[in-house]
Protein backbone atom coordinates (compact mmCIF):
# COMPACT_ATOMS: atom_id res chain seq x y z
CA UNK A 1 0.00 0.00 0.00
CA UNK A 2 2.86 2.17 0.85
CA UNK A 3 4.60 1.69 -2.09
CA UNK A 4 1.35 2.64 -4.37
CA UNK A 5 0.91 5.67 -2.56
CA UNK A 6 4.43 6.62 -3.42
CA UNK A 7 4.15 6.23 -6.63
CA UNK A 8 1.04 8.02 -6.96
CA UNK A 9 2.81 10.69 -5.31
CA UNK A 10 5.48 10.60 -7.75
CA UNK A 11 3.70 10.44 -11.03
CA UNK A 12 1.56 13.15 -9.73
CA UNK A 13 4.35 15.66 -9.25
CA UNK A 14 5.79 14.29 -12.31
CA UNK A 15 3.20 14.75 -14.55
CA UNK A 16 2.60 19.03 -12.07
CA UNK A 17 6.00 19.42 -12.96
CA UNK A 18 5.50 18.71 -16.75
CA UNK A 19 2.13 20.89 -17.02
CA UNK A 20 4.50 23.62 -14.94
CA UNK A 21 7.43 23.21 -17.59
CA UNK A 22 5.02 23.26 -20.45
CA UNK A 23 3.08 26.59 -19.37
CA UNK A 24 6.46 28.39 -18.38
CA UNK A 25 6.99 27.48 -22.25
CA UNK A 26 3.51 29.04 -23.13
CA UNK A 27 4.52 32.08 -20.80
CA UNK A 28 7.97 33.02 -22.13
CA UNK A 29 6.59 32.11 -25.73
CA UNK A 30 4.18 35.22 -24.86
CA UNK A 31 0.68 33.67 -24.26
CA UNK A 32 -1.26 35.95 -21.98
CA UNK A 33 -3.00 33.45 -20.28
CA UNK A 34 -0.10 31.50 -19.42
CA UNK A 35 1.63 34.71 -17.97
CA UNK A 36 -1.00 35.43 -16.11
CA UNK A 37 -1.53 31.88 -15.10
CA UNK A 38 2.33 31.73 -13.95
CA UNK A 39 1.91 34.86 -12.41
CA UNK A 40 -1.21 33.67 -10.40
CA UNK A 41 0.93 30.90 -9.27
CA UNK A 42 3.84 32.27 -8.23
CA UNK A 43 1.72 34.50 -6.13
CA UNK A 44 -0.39 31.71 -4.55
CA UNK A 45 2.41 29.51 -4.59
CA UNK A 46 0.33 27.12 -6.59
CA UNK A 47 2.94 24.57 -8.06
CA UNK A 48 5.86 27.32 -7.61
CA UNK A 49 6.85 28.80 -4.65
CA UNK A 50 5.31 32.24 -3.64
CA UNK A 51 7.73 34.40 -5.20
CA UNK A 52 6.52 38.09 -5.26
CA UNK A 53 9.30 39.54 -7.50
CA UNK A 54 8.17 36.68 -10.17
CA UNK A 55 4.18 36.91 -9.62
CA UNK A 56 4.48 40.90 -10.64
CA UNK A 57 7.02 40.24 -13.05
CA UNK A 58 4.67 37.65 -14.70
CA UNK A 59 1.29 39.63 -14.11
CA UNK A 60 3.18 42.60 -15.56
CA UNK A 61 4.08 40.72 -18.70
CA UNK A 62 0.23 39.19 -18.86
CA UNK A 63 -0.79 43.22 -18.63
CA UNK A 64 1.55 44.13 -21.70
CA UNK A 65 -0.50 41.42 -23.87
CA UNK A 66 -3.77 42.74 -22.47
CA UNK A 67 -5.06 40.20 -20.20
CA UNK A 68 -7.97 41.59 -18.20
CA UNK A 69 -7.46 39.60 -15.13
CA UNK A 70 -3.99 40.21 -14.67
CA UNK A 71 -4.66 43.71 -14.60
CA UNK A 72 -7.28 43.18 -11.98
CA UNK A 73 -4.26 41.12 -9.67
CA UNK A 74 -1.81 43.92 -10.37
CA UNK A 75 -4.40 46.71 -9.76
CA UNK A 76 -5.13 45.02 -6.20
CA UNK A 77 -1.53 44.48 -5.49
CA UNK A 78 -1.08 48.42 -6.15
CA UNK A 79 -3.92 49.28 -4.10
CA UNK A 80 -2.66 47.47 -1.14
CA UNK A 81 1.06 48.37 -1.86
CA UNK A 82 1.49 44.94 -1.71
CA UNK A 83 4.73 43.46 -3.01
CA UNK A 84 4.80 46.84 -5.15
CA UNK A 85 4.51 50.44 -4.08
CA UNK A 86 1.48 51.71 -3.78
CA UNK A 87 0.44 53.65 -6.72
CA UNK A 88 -3.46 54.99 -7.15
CA UNK A 89 -2.39 56.07 -10.80
CA UNK A 90 -1.85 52.96 -11.39
CA UNK A 91 -4.93 51.35 -9.62
CA UNK A 92 -6.93 53.13 -12.21
CA UNK A 93 -5.30 52.65 -15.07
CA UNK A 94 -5.61 48.87 -14.58
CA UNK A 95 -8.83 48.71 -13.34
CA UNK A 96 -10.20 50.91 -15.64
CA UNK A 97 -8.86 49.31 -18.31
CA UNK A 98 -9.78 45.55 -17.34
CA UNK A 99 -13.42 46.68 -16.37
CA UNK A 100 -13.66 48.14 -19.67
CA UNK A 101 -12.82 44.60 -21.01
CA UNK A 102 -15.71 43.01 -19.24
CA UNK A 103 -14.23 41.49 -16.72
CA UNK A 104 -16.46 41.33 -13.80
CA UNK A 105 -14.10 41.02 -10.65
CA UNK A 106 -12.61 44.51 -12.11
CA UNK A 107 -15.77 46.05 -12.63
CA UNK A 108 -16.65 45.50 -8.91
CA UNK A 109 -13.60 46.64 -7.63
CA UNK A 110 -13.24 49.65 -9.45
CA UNK A 111 -16.80 50.66 -8.61
CA UNK A 112 -15.80 50.32 -4.95
CA UNK A 113 -12.72 51.92 -5.50
CA UNK A 114 -14.40 54.77 -6.62
CA UNK A 115 -16.80 55.08 -4.79
CA UNK A 116 -14.94 55.39 -1.39
CA UNK A 117 -12.02 52.93 -1.13
CA UNK A 118 -10.04 55.66 -2.71
CA UNK A 119 -8.52 58.65 -1.43
CA UNK A 120 -9.96 61.36 -2.15
CA UNK A 121 -8.40 62.71 -5.18
CA UNK A 122 -9.21 59.71 -6.89
CA UNK A 123 -12.90 59.50 -5.83
CA UNK A 124 -15.57 59.57 -8.94
CA UNK A 125 -18.80 58.58 -7.11
CA UNK A 126 -20.94 59.25 -10.38
CA UNK A 127 -18.57 56.62 -12.62
CA UNK A 128 -18.45 54.60 -9.96
CA UNK A 129 -22.72 54.59 -9.69
CA UNK A 130 -22.32 53.81 -13.62
CA UNK A 131 -20.22 50.55 -12.90
CA UNK A 132 -22.72 50.20 -10.17
CA UNK A 133 -25.27 49.39 -12.86
CA UNK A 134 -23.58 47.58 -14.85
CA UNK A 135 -22.87 44.84 -12.16
CA UNK A 136 -26.61 44.98 -11.19
CA UNK A 137 -27.64 44.61 -14.89
CA UNK A 138 -25.04 40.93 -15.03
CA UNK A 139 -25.66 39.54 -11.35
CA UNK A 140 -29.37 39.65 -10.85
CA UNK A 141 -28.88 37.47 -8.07
CA UNK A 142 -26.89 39.92 -6.07
CA UNK A 143 -28.96 42.79 -7.10
CA UNK A 144 -30.60 43.53 -3.75
CA UNK A 145 -26.97 43.96 -2.03
CA UNK A 146 -25.91 46.25 -5.17
CA UNK A 147 -28.63 48.61 -5.33
CA UNK A 148 -28.66 49.22 -1.31
CA UNK A 149 -24.80 50.76 -2.05
CA UNK A 150 -26.18 52.47 -5.34
CA UNK A 151 -29.40 54.09 -2.86
CA UNK A 152 -26.69 55.12 -0.32
CA UNK A 153 -24.83 56.77 -2.96
CA UNK A 154 -27.47 57.93 -4.77
CA UNK A 155 -28.68 59.81 -1.23
CA UNK A 156 -24.87 61.55 -1.15
CA UNK A 157 -25.45 62.71 -4.98
CA UNK A 158 -27.49 65.75 -5.90
CA UNK A 159 -30.33 65.69 -8.28
CA UNK A 160 -28.20 66.86 -11.55
CA UNK A 161 -25.39 63.90 -10.82
CA UNK A 162 -27.91 61.67 -9.94
CA UNK A 163 -29.62 61.96 -12.92
CA UNK A 164 -26.16 62.00 -14.58
CA UNK A 165 -24.58 58.68 -12.71
CA UNK A 166 -28.43 56.77 -14.73
CA UNK A 167 -27.22 57.94 -17.67
CA UNK A 168 -23.20 56.80 -18.15
CA UNK A 169 -24.77 53.85 -15.86
CA UNK A 170 -26.99 52.92 -18.62
CA UNK A 171 -24.26 53.55 -21.31
CA UNK A 172 -21.60 51.70 -19.59
CA UNK A 173 -24.37 48.65 -19.35
CA UNK A 174 -23.92 49.11 -23.00
CA UNK A 175 -20.53 48.96 -23.64
CA UNK A 176 -19.23 46.79 -20.77
CA UNK A 177 -22.11 44.19 -20.06
CA UNK A 178 -20.52 40.85 -20.78
CA UNK A 179 -23.13 39.91 -22.24
CA UNK A 180 -23.23 42.77 -24.92
CA UNK A 181 -21.11 42.80 -28.06
CA UNK A 182 -19.65 46.19 -29.36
Amino acid sequence: MIKQLALLFIVFSTSSYAANEELEAKAKAGDPESQYLMGYSFERGQNNPVDPAKAVLWYEKAVANDHPAAKHRLALMYVTGTWVNQDYTKVVELFEAAAKQKYPAAQADYAMFLIGLAPPGYQKPIEGYAWLTVLMHNNPGSSADIIDVMQQLGDTLSASELIAARELGAEYVLLYSPDKVN
